[in-house]
């Protein structure tokens, strides 16, 4: 009887307890939610309760709140980029403090759609440095996160640096299945992806060595100049469109005019034959 009666106490104790640790953390919980305590202090409040608290469950809604809040710092940093406001560019530094904050979130609560999302800010903070690894971590994100349209989005400007654009395109098409509109800052990557694929191809035409090699290389960089002028005329007039739809016009004739006079060049062998009989 004494043991049971002091089992009992124990028990009386720990729920006392653990509901008054429920009640602390249903107030920081409020605290948070209602931005009566920044970011900052809550997360050494919620340590503090943790601490003390026996057990995780009376401390979900401090941890709910507090998750919720660093991954809505992150996700506005995702959704201006998305929405790619030319007045409100999104700079490493605001990337940073997106990962920053979801490594906060994820300390409190790891999910999939948090490491979803902490993949795509490093596949973006890489995009400039490392191709590789910043195509690993978008694909790793868009596993995670089968209905975003951001990590195709992140997979369509790898694809452009590294001058697929074919692959490119298709990676825009399935952020576009997402619920993605492609936005001036796609139109113009992928222009210029054209511009300079067209450039080399008017380069192997001058270093073409039969007319043959010279007009297949000018067809394919009409295509790609063709393709760029529209891209640069669906952003006109910002992002310079009118200037470089127009220089792309400029290089598509000249292009076309070079193939003339390679084919008015080429000797007649008709009269070449009639000569010949004379």
């Amino acid at each position: 009887m004494p043991g049971l009666a002091a089992i009992f106490l124990i028990a009386v104790f720990v729920i006392v307890y653990e509901v008054r640790m429920l009640n602390h953390a249903e107030k920081l919980a409020n605290q948070i939610d209602s931005g009566r305590i920044s970011l900052a202090d809550a997360m050494p409040a919620y340590q503090t309760l943790a601490a003390h608290s026996l057990f995780s469950l009376p401390l979900y809604p401090a941890r709910r709140s507090l998750r919720n809040r660093y991954t809505a710092e992150a996700d506005r940093v995702i959704a201006d980029y998305r929405e790619a406001s030319d007045s409100t560019p999104v700079t490493m530094k605001d990337w940073k403090r997106a990962r920053e904050a979801l490594a906060s979130a994820m300390s409190i609560s790891p999910d999939d759609k948090t490491r979803g999302k902490y993949s795509l800010i490093n596949g973006f903070l890489a995009l400039r440095t490392n191709l590789k690894l910043s195509r690993n971590d978008f694909e790793e994100s868009a596993r995670l996160l089968p209905d975003s349209p951001d990590p195709h989005l992140g997979l369509a400007m790898v694809q452009m640096s590294q001058n697929n654009l074919d692959q490119a395109e298709e990676e825009l098409r399935k952020a576009e299945r997402n619920g993605f509109k492609a936005g001036r800052r796609e139109q113009r990557s992928l222009a210029d992806g054209y511009r300079i694929r067209g450039e080399r191809w008017l380069a192997e035409a001058n270093r073409a060595r039969g007319i043959a090699q010279m007009q297949d290389a000018l067809k394919h960089a009409d295509s790609d100049l063709a393709h760029a002028q529209d891209l640069y005329n669906s952003v006109a007039p910002f992002l310079n469109g009118v200037q470089l739809a127009e220089r792309m016009s400029l290089e598509r004739d000249r292009a076309a005019k070079s193939l003339a006079e390679a084919r008015q060049a080429i000797p007649d062998p008709t009269s070449a034959s009639d000569g010949a009989s004379k």
